[in-house]
């Protein structure tokens, strides 16, 4: 019998964890899909010029889902914030701030960039995307390992 505790491919994998990964990647799948549906809809009201009034609640499910969202990665024992998709994260939502206030003229300008670094960073590989930013240890890059 092996020492090394199993893997999820083989048959004595802890169904409990399994399972719990499974519902995270659906609820974090569900909850994207919901983000950029919002935050679609909120964009086109900006760049239409449609009345705050009749877009107002596309910004608030676009904010409470991709709050939620980040949640689901905050539980994580990665150190989000460091990470390139946490920094990015900030960056985005100084974005939004200025949008909604001091460049409110250029809030559509703002919108698209906004999405523009959310699909780079959602889409680049995973190694720079969880790369530690702060750190200057050769080993930043180095594969993060549970437990």
């Amino acid at each position: 019998m092996s020492s090394q505790p199993p893997t999820s491919s083989e048959p004595d994998a802890a169904p409990k964890e399994l399972l719990a990964d499974r519902v995270r990647r659906w609820l974090r799948t569900t909850l994207r899909t919901a983000h950029i549906a919002t935050f679609g809809v909120l964009l086109g009201g900006v760049v239409l010029e449609v009345p705050y009034a009749r877009y107002e609640l596309w910004l608030y499910a676009a904010a409470v889902s991709g709050a939620l969202l980040t949640a689901t990665f905050l539980v994580e024992a990665r150190p989000y914030w460091s990470e390139v998709r946490g920094v990015a994260l900030l960056i985005k939502l100084a974005g939004l701030v200025l949008a909604a206030t001091a460049l409110s003229r250029f809030s559509a300008i703002i919108l698209l960039a906004v999405v523009a670094l959310s699909a780079v960073v959602s889409h680049m590989p995973g190694r720079w995307r969880h790369r530690n930013v702060f750190s200057a240890s050769k080993d930043r890059d180095a594969p993060y390992q549970r437990g």
